[in-house]
């Protein structure tokens, strides 16, 4: 039972990311994706220097997506 109530409490922890901050998981997921394709496609030439910037500029949208995130969220939204 105990490794069963792990598992629960990693699927709420999961559920509650994903509600805070959908973006980013919605650009992290995007970039794993882009990731295993890239690593898996054996791509040459410039086809694979595409490749490479756009995750780099995905990457870096993950940060930038958490701290707008953030900000709004602690600005913008109401105090309860």
């Amino acid at each position: 039972m105990k490794s069963f109530d792990r598992v629960k409490s990693t699927l709420i922890s999961i559920r509650k990311s994903i509600k805070r901050f959908p973006i980013t998981v919605a650009i992290s997921t995007v970039l794993t994706i882009l990731l295993i394709y890239m690593n898996e496609s054996h791509l040459t030439g410039d086809d694979q220097e595409i490749l490479e910037k756009i995750n780099l500029v995905i990457g870096l949208g993950i940060p930038f997506s958490l701290c707008i995130g953030l900000l709004i969220e602690r600005f913008l939204k109401r105090k309860k």
